[in-house]
C-alpha cells in the first residue's frame, strides 16, 4: 500500500505470504477506495475484490512496476 502526498510517498506493504482470504479479509477491513494488485495472482484478487467487495480494484502489470527505492 502506497500514498502520496504532497511528493512523499507512504507505503504500507503487505506480505505475499497471506493467504487468498487473509487478503480478502484486510482490504475489507481497511476499506480503501480504490486497490493496486500486483505479482502473483493479480487479476484473480483483482476479480475477487470486485465482485466480494464492489471494489474499485486494478492489476498493475508487471512492466509498470517499480520500487520505492527506485524514486530516490
Amino acid at each position: 500500500w502506497a500514498l502520496s502526498l504532497n511528493g512523499r510517498v507512504t507505503a504500507f506493504p503487505l506480505s505475499s505470504h497471506a493467504d487468498f482470504d487473509q487478503l480478502i479479509s484486510f482490504v475489507k477491513a481497511c476499506d480503501p477506495e480504490q486497490v493496486f494488485v500486483f505479482t502473483g495472482f493479480a487479476e484473480d484478487l483483482r476479480r475477487a475484490l470486485g465482485s466480494k467487495l464492489g471494489l474499485d480494484a486494478r492489476a498493475v502489470p508487471s512492466y509498470l512496476q517499480r520500487t520505492l527505492a527506485e524514486d530516490y
